[in-house]
């Protein structure tokens, strides 16, 4: 086993120098790990916060991992046991690679958890019932659960179930993103370049490309420090603001309404209104 993970990951390494960038995305990689600056604007990459609900789902397979392995007689392999620890040191240190320590550990958290209640609840209904399903499978060489898995899944595409509440399927809520302010900008298209609130940048880009362009978004490691800083000197109306807005050509920006850049926008440049919502605002240069 350890072996055929060491010869997966050097296939892996190995692909990655396939890629168009080569060599080179390790270095952005390394010079994306390396800079305090960019990794500390970007939330992914920073310790997640285990007071949101969202996190929950991470701690309880963490616990039941520790509860299982602390609780069974039966020795893991060195593999899984190296496996959990660094994908949990990974997913403790940056909320990226929880998704990740999701796909790894939780097969193994099952693992110790069901061996922890099988020797000490040997006879219970559960386990009774799993090693008949067991029996009746292996007799059948799988083909049990293949038709289960089957069938499961053409009831369910025949159903039509939504994986999203209240049946909205997956959409963009306009409390969060400019949906209204965008529908705007289709009618009224823009001239020039944009400035946009960092954290719209993905979905306008999603949603105006390629007839807008976007002046930032989350991919902070592909613009550089110096663009970021840029950015955060005009949202604090730094004394280089007006420059930096001269320096690319900034015609009109869509932000978040009552915030100071707009008012300053207005009463220091004499840029206008041209579009608000309780969620956006558009000005633009007279």
């Amino acid at each position: 086993k350890g072996k055929a993970l060491m010869r997966g990951g050097v296939l892996s390494l190995s692909a990655t120098l396939v890629s168009p960038s080569g060599i080179h995305i390790w270095t952005t990689i390394a010079s994306l790990g390396s800079n305090t600056y960019i990794t500390s604007r970007i939330p992914e990459y920073q310790s997640a916060d285990f007071h949101m609900p969202e996190t929950w789902p991470f701690l309880l397979i963490l616990i039941l991992l520790i509860m299982g392995l602390g609780r069974t007689s039966r020795r893991f392999a060195w593999t899984d046991i190296l496996l959990a620890a660094s994908f949990t040191a990974l997913a403790l240190y940056t909320s990226r690679m929880i998704p990740l320590f999701g796909i790894v550990v939780a097969p193994l958290a099952a693992r110790a958890f069901a061996r922890w209640t099988q020797g000490e609840y040997p006879q219970s209904r559960w386990f009774t019932a799993e090693r008949n399903i067991q029996k009746i499978n292996s007799s059948s060489n799988g083909v049990v659960w293949l038709l289960v898995i089957i069938i499961t899944f053409t009831l369910l595409f025949r159903s039509g179930p939504t994986v999203s509440s209240g049946d909205k399927q997956n959409i963009f809520s306009s409390s969060f993103f400019p949906v209204e302010a965008v529908a705007w900008l289709r009618k009224h298209p823009q001239s020039g370049h944009m400035f946009n609130e960092f954290d719209w940048g993905g979905y306008l880009l999603l949603e105006l490309w390629p007839a807008h362009q976007i002046f930032m978004d989350g991919h902070t490691h592909i613009y550089g420090e110096e663009l970021t800083r840029e950015y955060e000197k005009v949202k604090i109306l730094d004394e280089s603001w007006q420059s930096i807005l001269n320096k690319y050509d900034i015609t009109w920006a869509i932000i978040r309404p009552n915030e100071p850049l707009a008012d300053a926008l207005q009463e220091e440049l004499g840029w206008e209104i041209v579009y608000q919502d309780r969620t956006a605002t558009i000005l633009a240069r007279e």
